[in-house]
């Protein structure tokens, strides 16, 4: 595979659940970081529409049939609106990678998803998020949807720059941040 191959970070700044939306940044860079497009949109602070918006900011790239793979913080943006991962592969034809430094706690994720929602809280959210297999690999945590184990692990492993989380991400991070409190910084995974 070739090492300039372009990639897409998706993420929101630090979540205000006072909020009803929050910005979602994309990002598109060629490996390992050499910015060349970046798209804007709003979700619901604990919505059901990041797929849409994802799929939307995607497909408005002019980078979008030469992605190889889209990278975010986990499955979920703007606190609890959790990726429907399967059908943003389907509709971009790009590959989902969610990238973590602790493996997600299921069973402290729904006891958040009952204290925010209630027992309505734990149906499509808890099966998106349930549907995902994280796996440690060199010291953090993925999991993949559109590709294989292999190649999700290839495509991880080129989009780094220094460290463990992929460049793209990280820019795509320290932009949303920007937008959402005027300022960057902090920790990306």
């Amino acid at each position: 595979m070739k090492r300039q191959v372009r990639f897409a970070g998706f993420s929101t700044g630090p979540v205000d659940l006072d909020r009803e939306t929050m910005a979602l940044v994309l990002v598109v860079a060629r490996a390992p970081g050499y910015v060349e497009s970046m798209a804007v949109g709003e979700v619901a602070v604990d919505g059901e529409d990041s797929a849409d918006i994802m799929v939307a900011l995607s497909k408005r790239v002019p980078q979008a049939d030469q992605v190889r793979a889209a990278f975010s913080n986990a499955t979920t943006v703007a606190g609890f609106n959790v990726i429907d991962t399967e059908r943003f592969t389907s509709e971009t034809r790009v590959p989902f990678i969610g990238v973590v430094r602790d493996r997600p706690d299921m069973d402290a994720i729904d006891r958040a998803l009952g204290a925010r929602f209630g027992s309505g809280g734990l149906g499509r959210r808890r099966d998106l998020l349930a549907a995902h297999r994280w796996e440690e690999i060199d010291g953090i945590h993925l999991t993949w949807s559109g590709v294989s184990r292999e190649e999700a692990l290839t495509l991880y492993r080129l989009s780094l720059d220094r460290g463990k989380v992929p460049e793209v991400l990280r820019i795509a991070h320290l932009v949303a941040g920007a937008v959402e409190t005027g300022m960057s910084g902090g920790r990306v995974v």
